[in-house]
């Protein structure tokens, strides 16, 4: 993701660290800067999905799918945390089997998580105060999981505040109360984002899928309002 200053931030899932590329997006190189890498003194798992605030806080999901066997190193949680402007980390969320995707609402206040649920085989969209630090359940997946299938992994927030999330068989469109609106069918699919105006929806497949997919959203997205979107 592209920080304020429009540095590329991205979670490395073998270095075991949040790193800012050291080079112009013009001309890239593989040169990076150490933004954190430890809580506590122990490294993370590998670092899998993150967003950043207006302030530069970086939140991040730490699973172990980077480590052997995907088991849980030497930090033991697979946490949620925090990265300030200033490098401290905060650990926000140890409670957790599996996170993977995670976006801030649009008025900041909130952050959606994406639980797997690798081992309940309960996966949903988590709601977390920031202010308060109260989670709850935004979306429960299991119904929708056990009949589509597909995996609960990257989800991003529509300028409506609808939120987008991979799941049932493709992705799933949920408003900020948590009622589904649609869900786009076309496979599993792991992580979604969109461009600028907002006009495409761009999709990465599952690994029974590797493709990239690029969704026409035909119709304006409203809050409470069904959705009705054409894809080709």
């Amino acid at each position: 993701m592209l920080d304020n200053e429009s540095h590329l931030i991205l979670c490395q899932h073998g270095e075991r660290r949040i790193a800012r590329l050291n080079a112009a997006l013009s001309h890239p190189q593989s040169k990076f800067i150490t933004l954190a890498d430890t809580y506590d003194d122990k490294p993370f798992n590998s670092p899998n999905d993150l967003d950043i605030d207006r302030a530069g806080n970086i939140y991040f999901t730490d699973p172990p799918y980077g480590q052997p066997k995907t088991k849980t190193a030497e930090i033991g949680i697979n946490g949620v945390f925090k990265v300030a402007p200033s490098g401290a980390v905060t650990m926000l969320i140890d409670s957790l089997d599996r996170p993977n995707g995670i976006a801030l609402s649009l008025d900041q206040k909130y952050l959606y998580i994406k639980k797997m649920g690798v081992f309940d085989h309960k996966p949903k969209v988590l709601k977390l105060n920031l202010e308060t630090k109260k989670i709850s359940t935004l979306f429960d997946g299991r119904k929708i999981s056990e009949e589509y299938g597909g995996d609960f992994d990257g989800i991003k927030v529509h300028s409506s505040g609808n939120i987008f999330f991979s799941g049932g068989g493709g992705i799933l469109i949920v408003n900020p109360g948590g009622k589904l609106m649609a869900r786009i069918n076309f496979g599993n699919a792991t992580n979604c984002a969109f461009d600028k105006d907002e006009k495409y929806l761009y999709v990465t497949g599952h690994l029974d899928n590797p493709k990239v997919f690029r969704i026409r959203l035909k119709n304006s997205i409203n809050i409470g309002k069904s959705i009705k979107i054409q894809t080709h």
